[in-house]
């Protein structure tokens, strides 16, 4: 990875950081998916178009799981480009808010 889309990787991670911080269960006793290897398996999905499988063994963890943060994430990423999007187009304003309530 060179340098620029390292630095592009590690400013997503800090934005998305506390949205995708674990949130606690006592019933679960696996160590949750740090937000870094989060970020990380995303950006390896969408750059190689691999499945969910090939992912998984890449980051040593189940394709399922892939799943749930690729999603997690992308949507993290989606809401957060969403409202930098508002903030310059104030007149897209009550499609914006249609669109945050459907998702």
């Amino acid at each position: 990875m060179d340098a620029e889309s390292k630095k592009k990787a590690e400013e997503v991670q800090k934005k998305d950081d506390e949205d995708l911080q674990h949130r606690p269960n006592p019933i679960s006793t696996r160590l949750p998916v740090p937000p870094e290897k989060q970020v990380a398996l995303t950006v390896y999905r969408l750059a190689s178009f691999a499945e969910y499988r090939v992912v998984g063994d890449v980051f040593g963890i189940h394709k399922s799981t892939v799943c749930q943060y690729f999603h997690r994430v992308v949507k993290c990423i989606n809401r957060k480009l969403l409202l930098a999007t508002n903030y310059w187009c104030s007149g897209w304003k009550p499609y914006s808010d249609l669109i945050t309530r459907r998702w």
